[in-house]
């Protein structure tokens, strides 16, 4: 899953602001941020931020091989960076083409739907992106509605300010 990048509030030096009104690049492109998900059987969602562009196997080696332990079966889209991870990590492997839904006993619609989930966060800015996929995996997981969580939040003491997340860096411009 692909968001536009987005500097939000801040610009780099190098870099034009992006005006109001124009399109984004179609396609995959480093202007984008790429998303890695997964999805288990028992509600678990993992998302995060990988990188600018295109996934490589290195890259879901390095994200993905600790979140896949235990599991056997690797259910994917047609991307040949997946062939290699789940054959290098022996998982049974099945891929689904993107006109399709269902292979077999295999669905690719609970990612889907997750995603679906996660496209509404339209705009946010990408250095913020990991904090979002982090909320609605919470949201998935804990199958509860946005203000239960928030009330629950509002309980707990937290170790984060919002100092320190504003003062996250923003993706860098060459990646």
């Amino acid at each position: 899953m692909f968001f536009p990048l987005s500097y939000k509030g801040s610009t780099p030096e190098g870099r034009d602001a992006k005006k109001r009104g124009t399109p984004d690049k179609r396609g995959v492109s480093d202007d984008k941020i790429c998303v890695t998900s997964a999805s288990g059987n028992l509600g678990k969602l993992y998302a995060t931020a990988v990188k600018r562009g295109r996934v490589t196997y290195a890259d879901l080696n390095k994200i993905m091989k600790k979140r896949l332990e235990y599991c056997r079966v690797l259910v994917t889209d047609k991307d040949s960076a997946y062939r290699k991870f789940a054959r290098t990590a022996g998982l049974k492997h099945v891929q689904i083409k993107g006109d399709e839904r269902v292979k077999g006993i295999y669905s690719i619609q609970r990612i889907n739907a997750a995603h679906s989930r996660i496209r509404k966060f339209c705009g946010v800015a990408s250095k913020y992106l990991n904090n979002y996929l982090s909320w609605e995996a919470i949201i998935v997981e804990r199958r509860s509605s946005m203000s239960c969580i928030i009330r629950n939040l509002i309980r707990c003491r937290l170790d984060e300010s919002w100092h320190d997340v504003a003062a996250k860096p923003a993706f860098p411009v060459v990646g």
